[in-house]
């Protein structure tokens, strides 16, 4: 909708500077000791708008280039949440159809980026349990524990040091 109202605010200025250009055409005289150049007042409007667009261009190219490692960066955190919420679907998804197996890796295969890693974790116990693969759940459940930090060896993961039975899951 803006592109829209700045097309028709242009035009209307280019049709004001057009019929303005029609009754004094007027001229502009840039000396300068060797060189005279003279160009009508329309034309140097016009060759003035052109150079201040093509620098806002560059200027805004500049800009993105610049703050690309930070935009890829956002992307690559938002990207890999959006894959750990699918994953968590499709894990509950082959839960609810038996397939322990399939939900027990989809469930643990991104379980730190997401924003349920408690439920995913869980979710991949729950699946271990049903395989009677009881190591694979007992370690579900610790990493469950360990992610929700309710162990005391587990509270140093908040201010980003875990402890050695935290690193091990």
């Amino acid at each position: 909708m803006s592109f829209i109202v700045y097309v028709l605010i242009t035009l209307a200025a280019a049709a004001a500077l057009g019929l303005l250009a029609l009754e004094d055409p007027g001229y502009v005289l840039i000396s300068r000791t060797p060189y005279e150049i003279e160009v009508s007042l329309a034309l140097a409007v016009v060759l003035a708008g052109i150079l201040l667009f093509a620098v806002y261009l560059v200027l805004r190219l500049l800009w993105a280039v610049l703050r690309m490692p930070r935009t890829a960066g956002r992307w690559r955190v938002n990207r890999r949440h959006a894959l750990a919420t699918q994953a968590t679907l499709a894990g509950y998804s082959r839960l609810i159809e038996g397939e322990w197996e399939e939900a027990e890796e989809i469930l643990s295969q991104r379980l730190g980026y997401g924003a349920t890693p408690l439920l995913s974790a869980l979710g991949a116990a729950y699946a271990a349990q049903q395989r009677a693969d009881y190591d694979a759940r007992n370690r579900a459940c610790v990493g469950a524990l360990c992610r929700a930090c309710w162990w005391s060896f587990c509270s140093a993961s908040r201010i980003g040091r875990h402890s050695k039975a935290c690193s091990r899951i």
